[in-house]
């Protein structure tokens, strides 16, 4: 017998839960645990990332150590807590009279010294300005050293220079409130701008040289440089009132600073007061008005110090032309002795060592009608007194800062990144077990449902 399907109503096929029409299909729905376990799981791993890519150490540094009024990096910044030593040389020349009338055909130096001053600064007149900069004056003071100074007594040493007063007066080094101010960016605004001077005297640029890059000033003072210029193979600038010019040093090798602290160490070109013909960037720096440069090794500072013959140099001439050491005898130039250096803390961009050495020369012209210049060849270079200005030491409460910077907060870092390291390990396995562990549910297909 035959069925007439025409007069049953139709009938409707629906889906197994699976998004199919037909066949079986096997499915969990995830529990509300398991749904926090994920959250958790990208959590962690999204800041196990972030701690292994980032230097949240140095972001934090960053974050403060700009200048701002009545916070420790400001205290010490206006008083620091270091006191300078200047150890000063003094050539005696031996055979003046010798030379004066003619016995002698060169004239002979000994070294005398050294005299040894610690040197007291700290910053005054100090006014922040709108644009994230800073303007003070340098207030100086020096006391005598004698346990330092081999037993000698100034003002009862008695020794023969050149006649010109310009020993104490054209080195900046003096007693009381400098006339120069500086205005420098406090790096509050912009880390990488920290303790770069904007303005010298008012002034955005020097007007002392024949060209603009020796005219720029754009070189910290020295006691702190922006912590991103710190690096290897790099080169910073130190900004000098006192020979007014900007002053390069470049990365010369990696320290330990005070048998404790990695560092940098940086050091000046070895030709950074040579001859144009050997470094065309000193060109700006011969003196319009002369028709040739002093022989390399030799900074003619006279534009600076009101037209008096005075030239700048290392200690004995170290890296200066040969021809320099045959106008006097009695000069050793020795590297280990004259050639400076400056420590820098990698992270804070702040000194932990150095030495500073330079020498004061002055340039004689020879003249038919002054008998004590007779003798002299001119454009001769006679060396006056040389300067050696380091730190002697950190106080212990500096060592225990930089410790904690250096060690303790590194330390830090590295446990935090492999304790996350190890929990997103962990939370993974966790998470991995849970869903393989979770009951399944069967639909059936074809599954028929009356209207």
């Amino acid at each position: 017998m035959s069925v007439d399907k025409t007069n049953y109503p139709p009938q409707k096929k629906t889906t197994n839960g699976c998004g199919s029409w037909s066949g079986t299909c096997t499915h969990f729905k995830p529990s509300r645990g398991l749904v926090a376990l994920s959250v958790v799981v990208v959590i962690v791993i999204a800041a196990t990332f972030v701690v292994w890519t980032n230097d949240f150490i140095r972001v934090r540094l960053n974050k403060n150590i700009g200048l701002e009024n009545n916070t420790l990096s400001y205290r010490m910044w206006e008083k620091p807590p270091v006191s300078p030593i200047m150890a000063v040389y003094i050539f005696n020349y031996t055979n003046a009279n010798e030379f004066q009338k003619g016995i002698d055909k060169k004239l002979k130096v000994q070294e005398v010294g050294p005299y040894v001053y610690r040197e007291h600064a700290e910053k005054v007149n100090v006014v922040f300005n709108p644009n994230g900069t800073v303007s003070y004056q340098q207030k100086t003071s020096f006391s005598y050293v004698p346990e330092l100074s081999a037993g000698h007594r100034p003002r009862q040493e008695y020794i023969t220079v050149p006649n010109i007063p310009l020993l104490v007066s054209m080195t900046n080094r003096k007693n009381g409130i400098l006339r120069n101010r500086v205005t420098m960016y406090t790096g509050k605004e912009d880390v990488q701008m920290l303790g770069v001077i904007s303005r010298f005297n008012g002034e955005e640029r020097l007007h002392h040289w024949s060209g603009k890059d020796c005219n720029r000033i754009d070189g910290t003072d020295g006691s702190l440089f922006p912590p991103n210029l710190v690096k290897r193979n790099s080169t910073i600038h130190v900004f000098s009132g006192e020979i007014c010019r900007r002053f390069p040093l470049e990365y010369s090798e990696d320290i330990i600073a005070h048998g404790r602290f990695p560092a940098l160490r940086f050091r000046a070109p070895r030709d950074v007061f040579a001859n144009p013909d050997v470094n065309p960037e000193n060109a700006c720096y011969c003196h319009p008005d002369t028709e040739t440069c002093p022989p390399s090794g030799i900074f003619n500072a006279s534009p600076c110090a009101f037209g008096a013959p005075v030239m700048i140099s290392f200690p004995h001439f170290y890296l200066g032309d040969p021809s320099l050491l045959q106008t006097v005898e009695g000069l050793k130039p020795d590297p280990q002795k004259h050639y400076g250096y400056l420590d820098l803390h990698e992270e804070l961009g702040v000194p932990l060592d150095g030495k500073s050495r330079f020498q004061l020369n002055m340039m004689v012209r020879s003249s038919s009608t002054l008998r004590q210049l007779a003798n002299f060849k001119d454009g001769s270079i006679l060396p006056i007194a040389w300067f050696d200005v380091g730190i002697e030491g950190l106080p212990e409460e500096i060592m225990d800062l930089l410790y904690h910077v250096t060690f303790t907060t590194r330390h830090i870092q590295l446990a935090v990144q492999y304790v996350l390291l190890v929990m997103s390990i962990v939370l993974i396995y966790v998470l991995a077990r849970s869903i393989r562990s979770r009951p399944t549910v069967t639909a059936s297909s074809d599954v028929i449902s009356p209207i």
